[in-house]
C-alpha cells in the first residue's frame, strides 16, 4: 500500500514566450456527435546542457501523450512512422518542414527542449504547431524542480487542448476514492491518468464518500472511526485529519460550498435524516429540510445558491433542488423507482446520477429543469457514484462490470470509456477535484 504523505506545496513558473495571434478559432466541436480524432506528432525533448538526465527527455512527452489519448479528442502517432528527423536546432526558423509532417497525416506536433542549472532546477520549453496552418500555435517555458516535470507535462497538455478546442482540459487535477485493497475501506487520491496514488486515511476504520474542497488542498469524509459515522476533514498540507461536525446523530455525506465557507450535510436522529449546512468558521449550523422522509445525498450548485439531495417524500427515492436561501424545493426526476449519487456538472447546466433500472444501478444525467434526460451506460453491471471533471467533458463512475469494483471515465456523452483502475480491490465513490493542485500559476 502506498505510504501516506502530506501534500507539499508546488510552485512552478511560467513564461509565455510566444503569443497566439488574436486569429486563432477553435478546431474541435467537442458537442459535435461525431468528432474526428486530431492526430498529433511528439517529439522527445532536445537536450541543451550535457549533465541533465536523458529520461527526461522522454518522460515529459510520455505523460502528455497519455493525456491527449485519454482525452478521446486525439491520436498520437507512432515515431516510427515520422518522416522527417530530429532538428539539430530548434532556434533556426527553417527546422520545421510542414510538409513531411503533413504526408503522414499529422495535424499537430510538440517539440521542445530541456536544461538543467547549477542549482539543479531545469527550464523546458515546449512548442504546439499546427501543421496545416504552418504555424506555431502555443510557445511556453517553465521552469522548476525535478518533482514537477509531471505536474509541467500536465500543464501543456491542457494548453494543446486549449488550442484545438478553446477550452482547457483537467489533466494534472486528482481524484479521491473508496479502496478496500487493506481490507479496510480507505480513501486514497491519485493523478486522473490512475497514477501517482497515495493513501489519505490509515485508520483502519469505514471510510465512505470523500468531498474535495475547491481549493484541492482538503478532502471531507465520512468515517466510522469513532464508532457511528462522524465527518472528517484531512488537511492535505499538514497530513492531519480535523473532527468537524460535533453534533449528535449519524453525520454523512457532506461537502464544502463551492467559496469553502459552508457545509452542507445530512444528519440522522431518531432515525430521521434531514440536511443540514453548517458555518465553517463558527460551526453554526442551520436546518434545511424537516420532514418525515429520509433527505440524503446533498451537493452544492456550482454557484453555491442550490444543493441538489435525495428524498423519498413522494414515496421512492428522486431528486430534489432546493434554494439554499429560500428553503423552497423541487423534485427534477420523475422516471426510475430509485434514484441515487445526484452530483451537479461544473458548468451548472446538468445532473449526473445513478438510477436503478431493473436490480443493476446505470449512470444517467438530467438538465436542472428536470428535462432533457440522458441514459449513460448500458450494462449488466452495477454503475454508480459518478462525478464530473472539473472542466465538465467527462464523468469518472466505479463499475462492477469486469467482478471487483473499478474506476471507469467517459466522455459526458458516454463515449470514449476508459477503465482507470485495474485491481482485485474494490474502489468506490470516486470524487474529482475541481483544482489542478499540484501548480500554482
Amino acid at each position: 500500500m502506498p505510504p501516506a504523505r502530506a501534500l507539499s506545496t508546488v510552485v512552478l513558473i511560467f513564461f509565455t514566450v510566444w503569443s497566439v495571434s488574436g486569429a486563432e478559432k477553435v478546431i474541435i466541436d467537442i458537442t459535435s456527435p461525431e468528432i474526428r480524432r486530431w492526430n498529433v506528432a511528439l517529439l522527445d525533448l532536445d537536450l541543451l546542457s550535457p549533465d541533465s538526465p536523458h529520461a527526461w527527455a522522454s518522460a515529459v512527452p510520455k505523460v502528455i501523450s497519455k493525456d491527449l489519448e485519454m482525452s478521446g479528442l486525439f491520436e498520437v502517432l507512432n515515431p516510427q512512422a515520422f518522416l522527417a528527423g530530429r532538428p539539430e536546432d530548434f532556434s533556426k526558423e527553417d527546422w520545421l518542414h510542414y510538409r513531411d509532417w503533413s504526408l503522414i497525416g499529422a495535424d499537430g506536433l510538440v517539440v521542445g527542449s530541456y536544461q538543467r542549472n547549477e542549482e539543479g532546477e531545469f527550464g523546458i520549453e515546449l512548442r504546439l504547431y499546427d501543421i496545416a496552418q504552418a504555424r506555431m500555435t502555443v510557445g511556453k517555458r517553465y521552469t522548476g524542480k525535478p518533482e514537477h516535470l509531471r505536474a509541467i507535462a500536465h500543464r501543456f497538455a491542457n494548453e494543446i487542448l486549449a488550442a484545438f478546442t478553446g477550452e482547457a482540459g483537467p489533466f494534472g487535477s486528482q481524484i479521491a476514492y473508496v479502496s478496500d485493497q487493506t481490507g479496510n475501506k480507505e480513501i486514497y487520491r491519485m493523478e486522473m491518468d490512475g497514477t501517482e496514488i497515495v493513501a489519505v486515511t490509515q485508520n483502519k476504520a469505514i471510510n465512505l464518500s470523500p468531498r474535495w474542497s475547491s481549493t484541492g488542498m482538503r478532502i471531507l469524509y465520512t468515517t466510522y472511526r469513532y464508532g457511528d459515522p462522524d465527518l472528517l476533514i484531512h488537511d492535505l498540507i499538514h497530513g492531519e485529519d480535523i473532527k468537524f461536525v460535533v453534533e449528535p446523530g449519524l453525520q454523512m455525506g457532506g461537502e464544502f460550498s463551492p467559496d469553502g465557507k459552508w457545509v452542507v450535510y445530512s444528519l440522522t436522529q431518531k432515525g430521521n435524516s434531514d440536511i443540514y449546512v453548517m458555518d465553517f468558521s463558527n460551526k453554526k449550523s442551520r436546518r434545511l429540510t424537516s420532514d418525515w422522509a429520509l433527505d440524503v445525498s446533498p451537493r452544492w450548485s456550482p454557484d453555491g445558491d442550490q444543493i441538489i439531495f435525495v428524498s423519498d417524500r413522494a414515496g421512492s427515492p428522486q431528486l430534489y433542488i432546493m434554494d439554499v436561501r429560500r428553503g423552497e424545493a423541487r423534485r427534477i426526476t420523475f422516471q426510475g423507482n430509485y434514484n441515487a449519487s445526484p452530483v451537479w456538472s461544473p458548468r451548472g447546466d446538468r445532473i449526473a446520477y445513478a438510477s436503478l433500472e431493473g436490480n443493476r444501478f446505470q449512470i444517467y444525467t438530467i438538465d436542472t429543469l428536470g428535462k432533457d434526460l440522458k441514459r449513460l451506460t448500458q450494462t449488466d453491471s452495477n454503475e454508480e457514484s459518478p462525478s464530473w471533471s472539473p472542466d465538465g467533458r467527462y464523468l469518472i463512475f466505479s463499475s462492477n462490470r469486469e467482478g471487483n469494483y473499478d474506476l471507469y471515465i467517459m466522455n459526458a456523452s458516454g463515449s470514449n470509456l476508459q477503465r482507470l483502475t485495474r485491481t482485485r480491490a474494490n474502489e468506490t465513490a470516486p470524487d474529482w477535484s475541481g483544482r489542478l493542485w499540484q501548480t500554482q500559476e
